[in-house]
């Protein structure tokens, strides 16, 4: 990987379309138009920014905004429940019976 410098007003352009927890390389690729998918290895930390973005959401959710899996969501949502900055609780029931299930809802941990 190579190193490039950008000037100020650069790169206050690339942050007034960043998206939270994006890194600067996410910002450049997405403002080429490359491909804005974040890499594995940043997908705990997009995941993070969109669980503190969108408190109450469910994995489906988290994983639109975070721009990254359902199974990938899911997987650091649980690491995270798992290490306490976490918490999950069961969604409402829904349809006639109330079987249904809209699956959990996840918080940031309380500081």
């Amino acid at each position: 990987m190579r190193t490039i410098r950008i000037d100020d007003e650069v790169l206050a352009c690339l942050q007034q379309h960043a998206r939270p927890g994006d890194t600067p390389n996410q910002m450049v690729r997405r403002f080429l138009g490359l491909n804005d998918l974040p890499p594995r290895a940043y997908a705990p930390y997009a995941v993070t920014a969109a669980l503190q973005a969108n408190p109450g959401s469910t994995a489906a959710e988290i994983a639109r905004a975070a721009k990254v899996g359902y199974s990938t969501a899911v997987r650091v949502l649980t690491a995270l429940a798992d290490d306490g900055t976490a918490t999950r609780k069961p969604g409402e029931r829904t349809g006639p019976d109330r079987r249904g299930n809209t699956g959990y809802r996840w918080w940031p941990a309380q500081q």
